[in-house]
């Protein structure tokens, strides 16, 4: 993918630098210009300097021309993560966000001053999809993570339950009751028809009809 945001070798002033967030390519360095592409968060870019406000890349289209992207959103540093092998057979269950009732929870406040209703009835933040996930991985609420499926497709989410090692195998990871690695959280009577049908976060979509293989763990909190 990254071969996709080259460097204008002529241009002497081009340096690395890395998205913090799902990043807008836009044709003009404008908020309401069009948007030619997004990439992903934690990409390394090669970008040289515009103004004030807005960065350059060189955009392989089919002119060869320069986009732009919004300072906002880049940082000199890489976020530091760290990836997990599933070895079970990586089933995506859900919740209802309507359960989280503890107004001094973390859990709660995500909920409640970060969340919304988006994708399939899914809760999300920041446009990654709210998960339970088991204490195996030292990760916290409002901590980033990337599902990744068998099938190459990567599902950003955002930790907003942590499933209780009562509830999970030795691994610490796996719910006993039905082999989920991860829980979405959703407002059921929004959440797609097909997963509803079948107790099942995989049917929303095509895509997302694979088991998790991995998951990864960024050293990134909204929260915190």
């Amino acid at each position: 993918e990254l071969n996709r945001f080259k460097l204008d070798s002529i241009n002497k002033s081009c340096y690395t630098a890395y998205t913090t967030a799902n990043l807008n390519i836009r044709k003009e360095p404008d908020v309401n210009s069009e948007i030619l592409d997004i990439i992903p968060f934690n990409s390394e870019i090669l970008i040289s300097n515009f103004d004030d406000e807005w960065v350059k890349i060189y955009f392989l289209d089919e002119n060869n021309s320069f986009a732009y992207v919004n300072k906002t959103y880049i940082s000199n540093d890489i976020c530091e993560y760290k990836d997990y092998k599933i070895s079970s057979k990586g089933f995506k269950s859900f919740m209802q966000h309507a359960s989280i009732k503890d107004k001094s929870s973390l859990q709660y406040k995500l909920q409640n001053e970060f969340a919304y209703t988006g994708d399939y009835g899914i809760r999300q933040v920041n446009s990654r999809y709210c998960i339970a996930i088991g204490t195996a991985f030292g990760a916290n609420i409002g901590t980033y993570v990337d599902l990744f499926l068998e099938n190459g497709t990567m599902i950003p989410c955002i930790v907003a339950d942590i499933k209780s090692n009562k509830d999970t195998y030795d691994d610490n990871i796996t719910t006993i009751q039905n082999g989920c690695v991860s829980e979405f959280v959703v407002e059921l009577d929004l959440l797609h028809n097909h997963a509803k049908r079948d107790g099942d976060i995989s049917s929303c979509c095509e895509e997302w009809n694979s088991p998790v293989n991995m998951i990864r763990i960024y050293d990134k909190n909204i929260i915190e």
